[in-house]
């Protein structure tokens, strides 16, 4: 391109001018490890009603330092964001969800369901974006990937986390070129994905616990 189109529409772009049966999205701050693409590409080919794969990530070369699963974000999972930085009650009963949720996907022996992959590596047949396109162009930067899994979750189709298949994800690098414009576009994106999902009360209760920051 000879214009930064931004994430989403460079994607989009990207994947229309691809012509394989699979299409893979991964952010340039990744290194695949070993037999990572077999194994997300074999699951999809023994697993032909399953619409995305994505890998275990990981912080280090060495593959040690994993990085927790998303979730995916609600008017409720975002009020209680907010409330752990100021309530340490909230704040431990968190960390113990969140460690237990973690636990469950770090330990997966075998596939797992997910309600939300990691958009820094994902892999789906083109079938399933054919005459359309991954991303909504109308996300900057940040939540395109989050818009695109919670359409696959509201469409029923099975995002599937497959531990087999390693990556590492230098996390966040591409965001350390621009911060404060990166910060911007985040704010713009996040109001773009709530105003979209949860009109009326949902996007109230979600300016109101953002307020309180």
């Amino acid at each position: 391109n000879t214009l930064n189109t931004g994430y989403a529409q460079a994607n989009n772009i990207g994947f229309h001018v691809a012509r394989g049966r699979y299409h893979m999205v991964l952010n340039p701050d990744t290194l695949l490890a070993p037999g990572c693409l077999q194994s997300l590409i074999g699951h999809l080919e023994a697993h032909p009603a399953h619409a995305m794969v994505g890998p275990l990530a990981c912080m280090d070369p060495e593959l040690t330092v994993l990085m927790p699963p998303n979730e995916l974000p609600t008017p409720e999972w975002y009020a209680a964001q907010i409330a752990v930085q100021t309530d340490k009650t909230a704040a431990l009963a968190n960390v113990d969800r969140r460690t237990q949720f973690s636990w469950t996907y770090w330990s997966a022996q075998s596939p797992i369901e997910m309600e939300m992959l990691s958009g820094c590596c994902v892999l789906f047949r083109r079938s399933l974006y054919e005459g359309t396109w991954p991303f909504d162009p109308g996300f900057p930067l940040y939540y395109e990937d989050t818009d695109m899994f919670m359409d696959l979750k509201r469409r029923k189709l099975k995002m599937i986390h497959v531990p087999a298949a390693k990556i590492v994800h230098y996390f966040s690098r591409s965001a350390y070129t621009h911060t404060k414009g990166a910060q911007y576009r985040h704010k713009l994106s996040e109001d773009r994905y709530f105003k979209k999902y949860f009109p009326g009360p949902g996007y109230d209760s979600y300016r109101d616990s953002k307020a309180k920051l």
